[in-house]
């Protein structure tokens, strides 16, 4: 990903966090780690996927969804177990 593509993912990030983490809140009790997991998932995808960026909402929402019900669920299950 190039510097300006991070940029533009940053910025959306940041004007969209309030409704980001209202939607984490319902997902998960601990919505900041969700949505900062979310985050680091997402960016990571945008290295090997561009055109995640002509998406953003979607392709957030939906990981939020999916490391909510998944992958986040076990590893924050495990941890506070």
């Amino acid at each position: 990903m190039n510097s300006e593509a991070r940029r533009d993912f940053d910025r959306w990030f940041e004007e969209h966090y309030e409704e980001l983490l209202r939607t984490a809140k319902a997902l998960h009790p601990d919505a900041y780690d969700l949505i900062h997991e979310t985050y680091l998932a997402v960016h990571r995808a945008l290295k090997r996927n561009p055109r995640i960026a002509d998406n953003f909402g979607g392709y957030i929402n939906t990981a939020l969804w999916k490391l909510s019900q998944g992958d986040f669920r076990k590893l924050y299950a495990r941890g506070n177990a």
